[in-house]
């Protein structure tokens, strides 16, 4: 959308566009800033989410003094807007991501598309895909006998690990069965026995069979969820996004199905237990770490560089280019909110696609790099 052409009648305290039915981009936010810095104004968009329906207002107000331009974001709630949050930030890629990822799980309507809605907007902007959850959110889930005796077990995906040391064998119920305790008072009762069908279950709805990793949507609940450990135990935690390209007769070209089974193979070589790596679009992947601080992001990033490159993910016979490009941020060393984190591992990623890098930490330089 291009905003020069969206102003409406200006009060004398503020400058309103008018309303997109979009998140906004960073191209979007720039102009905003801009506008804001030259007239000396608090400006006001608001916006629609597509993916859900809810309606959002994002308010840039000029810097004054040393600090940063003033950004605040709020939900709108009937005839009165809820401020989510305040910042003072330069960098308007973080605010975008911030916007992207805040805008996704603040509530859900039933006129809500069933598909993916990807933002339309330019390279190195430091957009996401919105995700809509609407469509399973009200939905009944059968569990009864029926339903899991006729349901297979479903083969581990590579996007999430398994849970650990969980019994194969279905157990008597649904969830899980229970002993009576023992009379004597010193000892622990059997442990309960989960029934593996239904954790089968729970994996495959995180993960997305077409790429053998997780959604992004739920790669961004379990990014939210580390935030949320991260703000009880101050335990710091870790994004990389990277890219892979390849290109025949230097033509850039889409990444065949066939080779998503490889890279999701190759990524889960490197993580933990309680990682997650997902699909974001096109060639670019995600992956949350956990438990990590900078130094882990850099180890991790320089790993996947070399496994991802060290043999060809095509199939045999199939000639082309191919290459990787890793961007890294921690969190609490880069920023201390989980939209931030995101968009400025994306940065890191297109700053090392700039600087023909190949894995770069978020306001590193190549000699910083490990």
């Amino acid at each position: 959308m291009a905003l020069s052409q969206s102003f409406k009648a200006t009060q004398t305290q503020s400058i309103r566009l008018a309303e997109m039915n979009a998140v906004p981009n960073t191209e979007d936010l720039r102009y905003m800033l801009t506008e804001a810095t030259m007239q000396r104004k608090p400006v006001i968009l608001p916006f629609k989410n597509p993916a859900n329906g809810l309606g959002f207002v994002v308010k840039v107000s000029p810097a004054i003094g040393e600090g940063g331009p003033r950004w605040t974001f709020e939900r709108i709630n009937g005839d009165t807007p809820s401020t989510l949050w305040t910042r003072e930030s330069r960098e308007v890629a973080m605010i975008q991501g911030k916007l992207a990822i805040d805008s996704i799980y603040k509530g859900a309507c039933n006129d809500a598309p069933e598909e993916t809605v990807t933002l339309h907007s330019p390279r190195h902007s430091g957009s996401f895909p919105v995700i809509s959850t609407a469509s399973q959110e009200n939905a009944p889930v059968d569990i009864g006998a029926t339903t899991l005796e006729t349901t297979p077990l479903p083969t581990p995906q590579f996007g999430f690990l398994e849970p650990p040391n969980y019994n194969l064998e279905d157990s008597q119920n649904w969830f899980c069965s229970f002993t009576p305790q023992k009379s004597e008072a010193s000892a622990l009762p059997p442990p309960a026995q989960f029934d593996a069908r239904l954790l089968g279950q729970v994996v495959a709805a995180l993960t997305d069979p077409s790429t053998y990793l997780a959604t992004y949507g739920a790669f961004s609940y379990f990014l939210l969820r580390q935030f949320a450990q991260f703000q009880m135990t101050e335990g710091g935690f870790a994004v990389i996004v990277f890219e892979i390209t390849i290109k025949q007769n230097g033509v850039e070209m889409m990444i065949p199905r066939e080779t998503f089974k490889c890279i999701a193979e190759r990524i889960r070589s490197l993580m933990s237990p309680l990682d997650v790596a997902a699909h974001v679009k096109d060639g670019e992947f995600a992956v949350l770490l956990c438990s990590s601080d900078s130094a882990d992001a850099m180890r991790f990033a320089r790993s996947l560089h070399e496994t991802i490159s060290s043999q060809s993910i095509l199939p045999e016979g199939v000639e082309a280019e191919e290459s990787i490009v890793v961007g890294a941020a921690a969190l609490p060393e880069t920023c201390e909110d989980p939209g931030e984190l995101l968009a400025a591992a994306r940065e890191a990623k297109e700053a090392a696609i700039l600087t023909s890098q190949p894995y770069l930490q978020y306001g590193a330089s190549s000699s910083n790099m490990e």
